[in-house]
């Protein structure tokens, strides 16, 4: 069943991403909302797979260096791992800027 443009309006208004075909496109999922209520950047699916790829890369970072001593050396060793991923995905205008701050605070 092909819905309408209403439809599809009135899907997406309630929180449901329809599934719709397309003559030349073919079948696609016509929107990219979360089951969040509240109108943020966060209730849109390419944010929480954005936010999900860095949460990976902090998590493997610091995988790494769970054991080494809580210096400033293993401070450098995480920001030196985190920061090619943050510039890759500040380069692919996921970030408009970040601010790296790994310390004793």
């Amino acid at each position: 069943m092909n819905l309408d443009i209403g439809v599809r309006n009135f899907l997406q208004d309630n929180g449901i991403n329809p599934i719709v075909k397309f003559i030349k496109e073919g079948i696609m999922l016509y929107g990219q909302k979360t089951l969040l209520r509240s109108n943020t950047a966060l209730n849109r699916i390419s944010t929480r797979f954005l936010l999900f790829d860095i949460e990976r890369a902090v998590i493997s970072a610091t995988r790494q260096v769970i054991f080494d001593p809580n210096d400033s050396a293993t401070d450098r060793e995480i920001a030196s791992s985190l920061k090619p991923k943050l510039d890759s995905v500040q380069a692919g205008r996921g970030l408009s800027d970040y601010l790296l701050i790994i310390d004793d605070t």
